[in-house]
């Protein structure tokens, strides 16, 4: 990789095309820009970093969208791991974890599992963001 590609704006610059070869469906791609980005933040930034675990984020959901939804949800749960040490279980940024996490497990056909994470999800929210 450039020596330039090695700070913030070269990882979400990685991030960003991965994103958009995502909306390609271009999920093999994806997952090699997300992986790209989340080296360059766990050097930069540490493996506690927020840009960390969105990384983790992003690598989740373009394994989920290959039909790998182990491997989604083991990059999820570093991601959930890393947001609950650092911006608490209940903060939106969580919410949306426990929400994607049981996007897969429905998709697993794991529904009570599935269940559990929405649940939480919407209790996170409710309690952070409100009931309307």
């Amino acid at each position: 990789m450039a020596a330039g590609l090695q700070d913030g704006a070269g990882a979400a610059e990685l991030s960003q095309l991965g994103a958009l070869q995502q909306t390609f469906g271009r999920s093999d791609i994806a997952i090699e820009y997300h992986s790209k980005s989340l080296a360059i933040w766990r050097a930069t930034g540490g493996e506690n970093h927020l840009k960390t675990a969105t990384s983790y984020n992003d690598i989740g959901m373009a394994y989920y969208a290959r039909g790998q939804y182990d491997k989604a949800i083991e990059s999820l749960t570093k991601c959930l791991a890393i947001w609950q040490a650092t911006l608490g279980e209940h903060h939106p940024a969580t919410a949306n974890i426990y929400n994607n996490m049981g996007v897969i497990k429905d998709a697993q056909g794991q529904f009570r599992m599935a269940l559990e994470y929405h649940a939480k999800s919407l209790a996170i929210r409710q309690a952070t963001l409100g009931e309307s």
